[in-house]
């Protein structure tokens, strides 16, 4: 009984030095035709390629480490052309970006940093489209196309790099002959290395997220759930070791 009650005791250090028990997963659909604050000369979700479907948010406690995007395409011309644009977090839900995943523009491995900055939710300065369409810091012209929408943000010297983030995905989907189909594909941003974690606030509360290919053919926008840690393999242990306890007294009574 002795082993027993030190094995329980070792095992829930163990969890409780790793926080293997406190990691969480919200998931997100695509539900938004544009963030809010923006006009769209377009009513439908998806204009072109890709069609970003959701994905998930994986926490460590509150802090984010990682992100899967899903998405498809309905044809595969122009898939060359197409770049990601920026994530952004707002880490308490007042509306103001509080974090920066930047993609310069690009699709290869070890090109995203991340960032802490401040830039309100519907304050056009601080975005930049990189001259897709024109010479203004928002995506804005173009044939049926989403007026006004960000689609990444202008770094300045002023604004904290985190650090690299690791990443894979937007490979170009296959076609399934059998569904009439193109497969759906997965992109990945592993955070957990970063050299400052992205911490997130209220625990319980919400936060917001959004991102968008620098076409804004799709955008992704919404709130998401932070749940409070629920460490019940810990709890469990924990609580059984007072019974244990008990146990090994009366036995010796």
């Amino acid at each position: 009984m002795k082993k027993c009650f030190y094995a329980l005791a070792v095992l829930a250090a163990v969890l409780l030095a790793t926080g293997a028990y406190a990691t969480t997963v919200v998931s997100f659909t695509d539900t938004y035709v544009t963030w809010p604050g923006y006009s769209s000369s377009i009513s439908k979700d998806v204009n072109g390629i890709p069609d970003l479907l959701g994905g998930s948010f994986t926490f460590d406690n509150h802090t984010l480490v990682g992100i899967s995007l899903e998405y498809t395409v309905s044809t595969t011309s122009g898939w060359s052309s197409l770049k990601p644009g920026d994530w952004f977090f707002d880490i308490n839900n007042d509306n103001v970006w509080d974090y920066v995943l930047h993609s310069s523009n690009s699709r290869s491995a070890g090109s995203w940093m991340a960032y802490e900055v401040a830039i309100p939710l519907t304050d056009g300065n601080p975005y930049n489209n990189n001259n897709y369409w024109g010479t203004d810091y928002i995506f804005s012209s173009g044939s049926g196309t989403r007026q006004g929408q960000p689609v990444e943000a202008r770094i300045s010297g002023s604004d904290s790099k985190l650090g690299w983030v690791d990443y894979s995905g937007f490979t170009k989907p296959v076609w399934n002959s059998a569904t009439h189909s193109y497969s759906i594909e997965t992109a990945y941003w592993d955070l957990s290395g970063i050299e400052k974690p992205i911490v997130f606030d209220a625990e319980g509360g919400y936060f917001g997220y959004g991102f968008t290919m620098t076409c804004a053919n799709d955008v992704i926008y919404g709130h998401g759930p932070l749940p409070a840690p629920e460490p019940g393999t810990l709890l469990l242990l924990l609580g059984g070791l007072p019974a244990v306890a008990a146990y090994r007294r009366m036995r010796a009574a």
